[in-house]
């Protein structure tokens, strides 16, 4: 061997010293494979319930005024349709828009005292008598599935609260012009017979049906109501019940809430 040089050693020693550093290596990375421990999975889960907690309430909340929003065009419409045909020349149409305001048969026309905040007075006591007016259902339609004797959506149509005599026949002219300026055409002329056999019955392309399903105070709205104001004969448009919050079968419409024009403070916020 030359001076000043040395024979690397490639023994046994060597070899087996590569080999603990392989397994050094490969045990270092199954420790770190291992995933989390007990303890940090609890504390994951404890900060996504954390997080959730938080933002559920805001999501509802926002998914809710989206459907309120919608059900509030909805409405537009039917007013623009309601308040077109108020405006008619025909005398025989215009007539009958305002005999929801005059007739004596009060009960048939869901005649009600609202406030100016929108809501039914009688579930609202809070707004003084000069706060208040009184409105009449001139025409109304369901816009929630309600199922009678297995027979669904009763009343998906528009229809006059007036169903007989010389007042019903003026009240329907006007309904006809409306259900035209709305684009239904398949309720004009409807006929009027037994309740659930009636061709106002049924689910169509035509049924405007209401997003918001919840309680946004004063209970729960399933029909659509076109109402008359008994002092000055403008339209409204109004959501209320007929037989849901355990009002049961055989009652009339009852507004719960001024839809449009200048929608309660529940539907506008």
């Amino acid at each position: 061997m030359e001076k000043g040089k040395h024979r690397v050693n490639r023994g046994p020693n060597m070899m087996g010293f590569w080999a603990a550093r392989i397994a050094k290596d490969k045990n270092k990375k199954k420790r770190d494979n291992n995933g989390f421990s007990l303890v940090e999975l609890i504390i994951v889960i404890a900060i996504i319930s954390i997080l959730a907690a938080a933002v559920t309430p805001v999501l509802i909340r926002y998914i809710d005024k989206s459907r309120k929003a919608v059900d509030i065009e909805t409405a537009q419409s039917i007013f623009e349709a309601a308040n077109l045909a108020s405006a008619s020349y025909d005398d025989g149409v215009a007539e009958g828009w305002t005999v929801a305001a005059t007739t004596k048969n009060s009960n048939s026309v869901a005649r009600t005292t609202v406030t100016n905040s929108g809501h039914n007075s009688a579930l609202d006591s809070s707004a003084p008598s000069s706060e208040r007016y009184e409105i009449s259902c001139v025409s109304w339609a369901r816009g929630v599935n309600y199922n009678v004797g297995g027979k669904e959506w009763q009343n998906a149509k528009f229809k006059s609260t007036i169903d007989s005599g010389k007042e019903g026949d003026l009240q329907r002219e006007y309904t006809n012009e409306f259900l035209r300026n709305l684009v239904h055409d398949e309720a004009v002329g409807a006929v009027y017979i037994k309740q659930g056999q009636n061709n106002f019955d049924g689910f169509s392309t035509q049924t405007m049906k209401m997003k918001y399903k919840g309680d946004a105070g004063y209970g729960k709205a399933e029909v659509w109501m076109v109402c008359i104001r008994t002092d000055n004969h403008k339209p409204e448009v109004w959501i209320g019940d007929k037989n849901f919050n355990g009002r049961g079968s055989g009652q009339i419409v009852r507004p719960l809430y001024r839809i449009y024009p200048d929608p309660c403070t529940e539907y506008r916020n």
